[in-house]
């Protein structure tokens, strides 16, 4: 009975311990670890996110290198264009300095020419009257320009006279003048006459009437002041006259 008793006393204890006891884990927060779904659907979404970033980072590097070959190809264009344009410059510029070197020669030739021509004409109307120089204008063959111009070649070295008027009349500054002459009154019809500056000291005012007699030596090509390139019969004036 005694022992009894003494069970029943440890029991009672054991029993009241275990009410009393406050649990290890009151008032604690524990992790909640993701499953196994979540995990493997996070996993999913990074994976897709890195393709679709390569796959722009590849399409932006594509574009690169297509932008950077048309610059390559622009540039190599524009230096063909500018070798291009140098090549025309180049040769504008040769044919000008061939244009003012025919221009000097037919103006240092024209010189020399009027200056035998003023020297014999010297000579010869010693002791003349002026109606003998006028003679000396009409021998010039009168002929049609249009005639002149459908073959200039046959005319040449031949003395010519023509009637005109006017256009423009500038110093060479070599001793000789330009004149350049409508023929006829029609601006269709121009010729260039070069003569000594002894022969009309001054020159002749444009719209006035004109008479010119000399040598034809051909279909000239001139430089106006825009650059326009103009063919025109050409005298060399022996005789001029209002």
């Amino acid at each position: 009975m005694k022992r009894f008793g003494i069970v029943l006393m440890i029991c009672l204890g054991v029993l009241s311990g275990c009410s009393g006891r406050r649990s290890s884990n009151d008032g604690i927060y524990v992790e909640v670890l993701p499953s196994s779904e979540t995990t493997s659907s996070g996993s999913e979404t990074q994976e897709a996110a890195e393709d679709a970033l390569q796959r722009k980072t590849q399409a932006m590097e594509s574009s690169l290198a297509a932008a950077e070959s048309s610059l390559e190809a622009a540039e190599e264009s524009l230096a063909e264009r500018e070798s291009l344009l140098a090549s025309v410059e180049e040769s504008l510029k040769a044919v000008e300095e061939s244009l003012a070197e025919a221009v000097s020669s037919a103006a240092e030739e024209s010189a020399a020419a009027g200056s035998e021509e003023t020297e014999a004409a010297g000579e010869s109307t010693d002791g003349e009257s002026p109606g003998e120089t006028e003679a000396e204008t009409e021998e010039a063959l009168p002929i049609p320009y249009e005639e002149l111009l459908e073959g200039p070649e046959q005319f040449e070295g031949m003395q010519l006279r023509f009637v005109g008027e006017v256009i423009q009349d500038a110093s060479l500054g070599d001793g000789n003048r330009q004149l350049l002459v409508r023929v006829n009154g029609d601006d269709n019809t121009r010729l260039v006459a070069i003569y000594p500056e002894a022969l009309l000291p001054g020159g002749l005012p444009a719209g006035d009437g004109v008479t010119v007699a000399g040598e034809f030596t051909g279909v000239k090509r001139y430089q106006t002041g825009d650059g326009e390139v103009i063919s025109y019969p050409t005298l060399i004036v022996r005789e001029i006259g209002r």
